[in-house]
């Protein structure tokens, strides 16, 4: 008989002669060769029905095993079958290359300079949600101009800007043009970062500012640099973010405050959380 392990992609196999456990991971392939090899031993013993091994059907790697195993219980030579199984381990390194790869493509652009956007605006507040150019920065920073919300990532996160203590207004409809929309993007003026992609990807805080057509670099945002006491501060859920603040990476629900100023135009308390609406 069988029994299902407590984790996904194994199973306990039973029989009159010991219990073996079978771990199934989906992104090693010393382990998932590892596995190949046991079932093969079981499904060859004699004494083991094949109807009794039972694995996590979802890793099309397992195939591939079972095919070994059914040419090793028919007493296939083995010259051919390392051939076979060299081809099972070339197909297998492709697809951890190409995953990996994949990955790779999907981080933001890092060689992007903001003063060269096309629209970007180095203005001092108000700011609008520039869209003239928009499609036009989305090919220069990496992002797709989607005909409509990405569903493969979808986090929301909030942002407060303050500029020598005044608070900023965000724009509705940043990174929506006509006919398409910015993975990342702003629906109404409650300050809400929209992120609905088509990929599952990094997303930056940089990123959202390029697609709004707002300079934003290490010291600088808008027409405001930093200057004697004025500082350009950046805090993620009440922390100071000491790091780059373009590089942040957006994760679901942050509160995020951008201050330009000196230390007594910076808000108290910093804000550290958002009620966001239920359904977000």
């Amino acid at each position: 008989m069988q029994k299902r392990n407590p984790f996904c992609g194994g199973y306990v196999v039973f029989s009159r002669a010991y219990t073996i456990q079978l771990p199934i991971p989906t992104h090693s392939l010393y382990r998932s060769l590892q596995t190949c090899y046991i079932l093969s031993r079981l499904i060859t013993a004699q004494h083991v029905q094949t109807t009794l091994i039972r694995v996590c059907a979802r890793s099309y790697r397992l195939t591939a095993c079972w095919i070994v195993a059914g040419l090793l219980k028919n007493n296939m030579s083995k010259k051919i079958l390392l051939v076979i199984l060299l081809v099972i381990v070339i197909i297998l390194s492709l697809s951890l290359f190409l995953v990996k790869e994949s990955g790779r493509n999907n981080q933001p652009q890092q060689n992007v300079v903001p003063e060269n956007l096309p629209g970007i605006q180095m203005t001092e507040i108000p700011w609008k949600a520039e869209r003239d150019h928009l499609r036009e920065r989305l090919k220069i920073i990496g992002l797709p101009a989607l005909s409509g919300e990405g569903v493969k990532l979808h986090t929301h996160h909030h942002i407060d800007i303050f500029i020598s203590g005044e608070q900023v207004t965000i724009p509705a409809e940043i990174g929506i043009g006509e006919g398409f929309i910015s993975p990342i993007h702003t629906h109404d003026e409650t300050s809400v970062i929209h992120v609905e992609s088509a990929q599952v990807q990094i997303v930056t805080l940089g990123q959202f500012f390029d697609i709004w057509g707002v300079r934003f670099v290490k010291d600088c945002i808008g027409a405001y640099c930093e200057s004697g006491d004025n500082k350009l501060r950046v805090f993620v859920n009440g922390v100071s973010n000491e790091g780059d603040p373009r590089s942040l990476e957006l994760s679901p629900y942050q509160e995020i405050v951008v201050a330009f100023g000196t230390d007594n135009d910076l808000p108290n308390p910093i804000p550290s959380s958002y009620q966001f609406d239920p359904g977000l």
